[in-house]
């Protein structure tokens, strides 16, 4: 029943049940009894997938959210979670908007920020092959996993988590000469030099405006 309703309302989730029109409390309701049929492991592990956008790994779900492959294939087989490629997995655009909604603030949050440090980290091991070891196979990794990519960067410039930006700076800026997103790269690229300049600016120790100011130095290099 889930897979047909998700096949059939393409409608976006954005209200509780009882404001929803009566097409959502029926698809609402239908998520409800999947999510009352769930397993402590999947109830705590969907509201976390939700952090990705697009498709995802298992080295991701572990990393992010802590789900090993059994809970993967339970969420497979009950239709909340499904395949997206060779060992790629993703969430429909409506379970995971329910799945959001079901997730408690700090648990996401912490779920945010190890999605942010996972994928700046895999753009700073994809680094040497960007460099020319594999530039095409790095290229399509990062192509493949480019929304989740995004979403980590902006969360470490929100946080003005420079370790993080610094770590990941090199592979996006080949990733965008590659491409000939040039546009792009500069939006990207000014909004993280602003925030290692707030750090600099912020910073009472002269060793870490220091470190600030390099770091911003090389993200406009």
């Amino acid at each position: 029943q889930l897979e047909r309703q998700l096949a059939e309302d393409r409608s976006l989730l954005t209200s509780r049940r009882r404001d929803a029109p009566a097409r959502h409390r029926s698809l609402w309701d239908v998520f409800d009894h999947s999510w009352e049929r769930l397993g402590p492991d999947e109830k705590r592990a969907l509201p976390l997938l939700s952090i990705f956008r697009e498709g995802f790994g298992l080295e991701a779900a572990q990393a992010v959210a802590g789900t090993d492959l059994k809970t993967l294939l339970n969420l497979l087989d009950r239709k909340l979670v499904r395949r997206a490629g060779e060992r790629r997995f993703a969430l429909h655009e409506l379970v995971r908007q329910y799945a959001q909604q079901r997730a408690e603030d700090w648990l996401m949050e912490t779920a945010r920020a190890a999605h942010s440090r996972y994928y700046c980290s895999l753009l700073g091991r994809l680094t040497p092959d960007l460099r020319g070891g594999n530039v095409a196979a790095a290229l399509e990794h990062v192509q493949a996993n480019l929304a989740n990519v995004v979403a980590a960067w902006e969360h470490a410039v929100k946080q003005e988590d420079l370790a993080a930006l610094d770590a990941s700076r090199e592979a996006l800026d080949h990733y965008f000469y590659f491409r000939g997103r040039f546009t792009t790269a500069v939006d990207v690229f000014s909004r993280a030099f602003g925030a290692a300049e707030a750090v600099e600016q912020r910073s009472v120790e002269p060793v870490h405006r220091r470190q600030a100011r390099r770091i911003a130095g090389r993200l406009l290099h």
